[in-house]
């Protein structure tokens, strides 16, 4: 592994990639999308549009997939180039990834709904639980996420922990800023619209620094290594 002394350079790259990551998965999701709707109105009778209902869970599917196969792609280019280190399979990992946690991800506001109301406790403050609506599916989207790429990162790092507290720790700040804002300044909406956006360059900054300490261990582990 050939870890290039300038961290600058690496995160400049990793954070614009992750700004890069969500136009671009649109774009493509929906091209597929209406492709796939093209190609089925062609078939039958029924208008494109009348197919978003029957097949919204298809759809979902499909866009978490091409999501996870971008951000794989994106961070593959970016590690060969800046830290010398091929990284086989790593557009798979990530698809499946977010496949799996999105589908996961999906279901857990519903644990809400039997979860004591927290916001009894601090009730004059702010109900912490509209807030939890959100932020517990982005937060187990990011976990689920990264810890299906560690299972692929542990072959070439130690401690690949980090990678997944990176990714929870976006999703967490990304949470607490809005919650913070929203106590300041009360809106008529929870903020899940700026929780997000929040999040994306969130997390890329708190996983592009994890990225870099995990391969300088594994370029120190290496060094430190008897010749065979």
């Amino acid at each position: 592994m050939n870890v290039r002394p300038g961290a600058a350079p690496f995160m400049i790259s990793w954070l614009v990639t992750g700004l890069m990551v969500a136009p671009l998965s649109v774009a493509l999701s929906l091209t597929a999308i209406m492709t796939f709707q093209s190609a089925l109105s062609g078939l039958t009778d029924t208008s494109a549009w009348d197919y978003w209902e029957d097949y919204i869970f298809l759809f979902f599917g499909i866009g978490l997939l091409i999501t996870g196969y971008c951000i794989g792609a994106l961070q593959k280019t970016i590690l060969r180039r800046h830290l010398g280190l091929e990284i086989q399979r790593m557009s798979l990992y990530s698809a499946l990834g977010a496949a799996l946690a999105g589908v996961i991800a999906s279901h857990l506001p519903a644990l809400l709904n039997h979860v004591h109301p927290v916001e009894r406790l601090v009730g004059c403050l702010y109900d912490l639980r509209a807030a939890a609506q959100f932020t517990l599916p982005l937060a187990g989207f990011m976990g689920i996420f990264s810890a299906t790429q560690a299972l692929l990162l542990r072959r070439y790092f130690p401690a690949v922990w980090r990678w997944v507290l990176a990714h929870l720790a976006g999703a967490t700040c990304a949470g607490l800023v809005v919650l913070a804002g929203n106590m300041v300044f009360p809106a008529p909406h929870n903020g899940d619209i700026l929780q997000l956006i929040l999040a994306v360059p969130l997390a890329a900054l708190f996983s592009g620094l994890a990225m870099l300490r995990l391969a300088r261990e594994a370029r120190h582990l290496q060094k430190s290594k008897p010749p065979a």
